[in-house]
């Protein structure tokens, strides 16, 4: 107890993995709506 889910992932080896995969599903939820918001 006491640590948080970055030094979880840290520890599995997969925090960059991680971080690198929510970067790019927020790139693309941005791009989305700006398509969306072009639409109208």
């Amino acid at each position: 107890m006491g640590s948080n889910f970055d030094d979880f992932l840290q520890k599995e080896g997969v925090l960059e993995e991680s971080q690198a995969s929510a970067a790019k599903k927020v790139i693309v939820f941005q791009i989305k709506n700006g398509m969306k918001k072009e639409k109208k």
